[in-house]
């Protein structure tokens, strides 16, 4: 009995320091779902999921645009207006129907603009700018400053934009995302997501739910890598994408386990297999 009181009285003063930490000063307040979890009551909301988010290929410079954003309810295939009112709070990049989101709605069909505005560190200036998105369910359209960079479809999958041509000018940016997901519609893969819930169905995931960054290249730059070990041949087959492939070549030096010596050496052309 002594220990099922104890236990009583620490749910419920985990979930009264809970409540005490939801409010943020920015207007965002998390939702409270059925079950929560200890995690959610040390989240910070101006460090939200922290680490790089793409580990095999990091850039020392980078930033992260995870926190709280401004939104607004949308209707499907509306254009940019400059004169939107967002009237909402969303930590990013929690999706629409999670608690953490500060949302946690669920419609057949939902779609949502953000924005924020942001200032480019003097150390990236005078080099091209990459926006990455590594998931938004299902539809993205990205505006930079009212200018329109890129969409996207694919719930799932990263990708990004270069925008520096829309940030010339300004000092301050505006960064407004348009989202729409429509689960199961349209032709989109949705996993064992569904509006009808039953069994062994998931709530729907919506909008932007994965890390959100901008990072600085050069313009001869490295967009993609594949790296295949070859166990049965004792070797490492890496190949190289790049930004551009005419009159580029790949140096690459393979580092044993400590990291302090080069174990190998390969170099060829951007895009086949060394």
């Amino acid at each position: 009995m002594k220990i099922r009181k104890i236990q009583k009285y620490f749910i419920l003063g985990l979930f009264c320091a809970m409540n005490a930490l939801t409010v943020n000063a920015q207007g965002w307040q998390m939702k409270k779902a059925p079950m929560m979890t200890p995690w959610s009551e040390t989240i910070d909301v101006n460090n939200v999921l922290p680490e790089y988010p793409r580990p095999q290929m990091v850039r020392k410079e980078w930033m992260n645009l995870n926190g709280i954003w401004d939104l607004r309810k949308g209707v499907k295939g509306e254009s940019y207006d400059p004169n939107f009112t967002f009237d909402q709070k969303i930590l990013v990049p929690f999706p629409i129907e999670s608690a953490l989101s500060g949302i946690m709605e669920e419609s057949d069909s939902q779609c949502y603009w953000y924005k924020r505005t942001l200032k480019i560190p003097e150390t990236m200036k005078g080099r091209d700018i990459l926006l990455h998105f590594d998931a938004v369910d299902w539809e993205t359209i990205v505006y930079i400053n009212g200018v329109k960079v890129g969409r996207h479809t694919g719930g799932y999958d990263p990708f990004y934009f270069d925008i520096t041509s829309a940030l010339k000018g300004k000092e301050e940016h505006e960064l407004v995302v348009y989202t729409y997901d429509n689960t199961g519609g349209e032709g989109q893969p949705k996993g064992k997501q569904a509006l009808n819930k039953w069994g062994c169905w998931y709530t729907p995931v919506s909008g932007i739910w994965q890390t959100v960054w901008l990072e600085p290249v050069d313009p001869v730059h490295i967009e993609a890598l594949m790296i295949r070990p070859d166990v049965d041949n004792s070797c490492l087959k890496v190949r190289v994408n790049a930004s551009l492939t005419t009159g580029v070549s790949v140096n690459i030096n393979l580092l044993d386990k400590a990291g302090d010596k080069v174990a190998a050496i390969a170099g060829g052309k951007v895009g086949r297999i060394l």
